[in-house]
Protein backbone atom coordinates (compact mmCIF):
# COMPACT_ATOMS: atom_id res chain seq x y z
CA UNK A 1 0.00 0.00 0.00
CA UNK A 2 1.07 3.75 -0.68
CA UNK A 3 -0.02 6.67 0.80
CA UNK A 4 -2.64 8.64 -0.49
CA UNK A 5 -4.30 11.41 1.12
CA UNK A 6 -6.55 12.13 4.20
CA UNK A 7 -5.43 8.95 5.84
CA UNK A 8 -5.83 6.82 2.57
CA UNK A 9 -4.17 4.26 0.97
CA UNK A 10 -4.28 2.66 -2.17
CA UNK A 11 -4.23 -1.15 -2.25
CA UNK A 12 -3.63 -3.96 -5.24
CA UNK A 13 -6.78 -5.71 -5.99
CA UNK A 14 -7.41 -9.06 -7.79
CA UNK A 15 -8.16 -10.22 -11.14
CA UNK A 16 -11.82 -10.76 -9.49
CA UNK A 17 -12.32 -6.91 -8.36
CA UNK A 18 -10.98 -5.60 -11.44
CA UNK A 19 -13.34 -7.49 -13.67
CA UNK A 20 -16.63 -6.46 -10.44
CA UNK A 21 -14.93 -3.06 -11.08
CA UNK A 22 -15.80 -3.17 -14.85
CA UNK A 23 -18.88 -4.43 -14.70
CA UNK A 24 -20.40 -2.14 -12.22
CA UNK A 25 -19.10 0.96 -14.08
CA UNK A 26 -20.83 -0.79 -17.36
CA UNK A 27 -23.82 0.01 -15.44
CA UNK A 28 -23.16 3.38 -14.20
CA UNK A 29 -22.11 4.45 -17.99
CA UNK A 30 -25.44 6.43 -19.64
CA UNK A 31 -22.78 6.78 -22.50
CA UNK A 32 -19.52 5.52 -24.07
CA UNK A 33 -18.47 9.24 -23.07
CA UNK A 34 -18.69 8.53 -19.49
CA UNK A 35 -17.32 5.08 -19.13
CA UNK A 36 -13.72 6.09 -18.44
CA UNK A 37 -14.75 8.04 -15.61
CA UNK A 38 -17.31 5.64 -13.73
CA UNK A 39 -14.59 3.14 -14.57
CA UNK A 40 -12.18 4.62 -12.36
CA UNK A 41 -14.17 5.68 -10.03
CA UNK A 42 -15.25 1.56 -9.35
CA UNK A 43 -11.41 0.63 -9.54
CA UNK A 44 -11.25 3.37 -6.96
CA UNK A 45 -14.29 2.37 -4.73
CA UNK A 46 -12.24 -0.93 -4.34
CA UNK A 47 -8.35 0.16 -4.40
CA UNK A 48 -8.75 3.41 -1.88
CA UNK A 49 -8.47 2.13 2.09
CA UNK A 50 -8.37 4.02 5.27
CA UNK A 51 -4.43 3.63 6.42
CA UNK A 52 -5.51 2.80 9.74
CA UNK A 53 -8.71 0.04 9.77
CA UNK A 54 -8.29 -1.04 6.24
CA UNK A 55 -11.45 -0.29 5.25
CA UNK A 56 -12.85 0.43 2.01
CA UNK A 57 -13.20 4.45 2.12
CA UNK A 58 -15.92 4.16 -0.21
CA UNK A 59 -19.20 1.72 -1.03
CA UNK A 60 -19.41 1.59 -4.63
CA UNK A 61 -18.67 3.70 -7.49
CA UNK A 62 -21.45 5.76 -7.45
CA UNK A 63 -20.43 6.84 -3.77
CA UNK A 64 -16.77 7.58 -4.99
CA UNK A 65 -18.40 10.05 -7.94
CA UNK A 66 -20.78 12.21 -5.54
CA UNK A 67 -17.77 12.14 -3.31
CA UNK A 68 -14.97 13.26 -5.42
CA UNK A 69 -14.66 15.34 -8.63
CA UNK A 70 -13.50 14.29 -12.09
CA UNK A 71 -9.93 15.75 -11.41
CA UNK A 72 -9.62 14.14 -8.15
CA UNK A 73 -10.58 10.58 -9.42
CA UNK A 74 -8.48 11.15 -12.28
CA UNK A 75 -5.54 12.17 -9.99
CA UNK A 76 -6.00 8.94 -8.12
CA UNK A 77 -6.90 6.54 -10.87
CA UNK A 78 -3.48 7.60 -12.04
CA UNK A 79 -1.61 7.13 -9.04
CA UNK A 80 -3.39 3.84 -8.69
CA UNK A 81 -1.96 3.01 -12.36
CA UNK A 82 1.34 3.86 -11.90
CA UNK A 83 1.29 1.62 -8.06
CA UNK A 84 0.74 -0.76 -9.87
CA UNK A 85 3.02 -0.86 -12.62
CA UNK A 86 5.86 -0.23 -9.65
CA UNK A 87 4.31 -3.80 -7.75
CA UNK A 88 4.64 -5.73 -11.41
CA UNK A 89 6.39 -8.92 -10.63
CA UNK A 90 8.63 -8.63 -14.22
CA UNK A 91 9.96 -4.85 -12.78
CA UNK A 92 10.95 -6.20 -9.60
CA UNK A 93 13.54 -8.06 -11.05
CA UNK A 94 14.63 -4.95 -13.06
CA UNK A 95 17.45 -3.26 -10.76
CA UNK A 96 16.70 0.17 -10.16
CA UNK A 97 18.23 1.70 -12.78
CA UNK A 98 16.44 0.00 -15.72
CA UNK A 99 13.13 -0.05 -13.27
CA UNK A 100 13.26 4.16 -13.27
CA UNK A 101 13.38 4.09 -16.92
CA UNK A 102 10.34 1.24 -17.26
CA UNK A 103 8.44 3.52 -15.51
CA UNK A 104 8.77 6.56 -16.93
CA UNK A 105 5.88 8.26 -19.22
CA UNK A 106 7.13 6.91 -22.94
CA UNK A 107 6.10 5.42 -25.84
CA UNK A 108 4.21 1.52 -25.73
CA UNK A 109 5.86 1.46 -29.16
CA UNK A 110 9.64 2.80 -29.01
CA UNK A 111 10.24 3.96 -25.94
CA UNK A 112 10.71 7.51 -26.35
CA UNK A 113 9.64 9.89 -23.84
CA UNK A 114 6.83 11.39 -24.34
CA UNK A 115 7.25 15.41 -24.57
CA UNK A 116 5.42 18.26 -26.48
CA UNK A 117 5.55 18.32 -29.73
CA UNK A 118 8.24 17.07 -32.24
CA UNK A 119 9.53 16.99 -35.65
CA UNK A 120 7.62 14.05 -37.22
CA UNK A 121 10.64 13.39 -40.07
CA UNK A 122 9.38 10.89 -43.19
CA UNK A 123 12.92 8.80 -43.81
CA UNK A 124 11.57 8.27 -46.73
CA UNK A 125 10.21 11.44 -48.29
CA UNK A 126 12.75 12.90 -51.26
CA UNK A 127 12.45 16.50 -51.43
CA UNK A 128 14.28 16.54 -55.13
CA UNK A 129 11.35 14.14 -56.41
CA UNK A 130 8.42 16.30 -54.80
CA UNK A 131 9.76 19.62 -55.68
CA UNK A 132 10.16 18.11 -59.71
CA UNK A 133 6.38 16.49 -59.55
CA UNK A 134 5.47 19.72 -58.13
CA UNK A 135 6.80 21.73 -61.40
CA UNK A 136 9.03 23.83 -59.40
CA UNK A 137 12.33 21.59 -60.95
CA UNK A 138 15.26 20.36 -58.71
CA UNK A 139 15.36 21.50 -55.27
CA UNK A 140 19.34 21.82 -55.26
Amino acid sequence: MTGVQDGWTLRALPALELLQARREAAELAADRRERALCANACLLARALADQESGESVFPDGRAVLAGLTAEEIGDLAARWSAFRRERDPVLARLCPGCRSRVLEEGCPVCGREKSGEEEIVNPSFDMGRFSELRGGGNAD
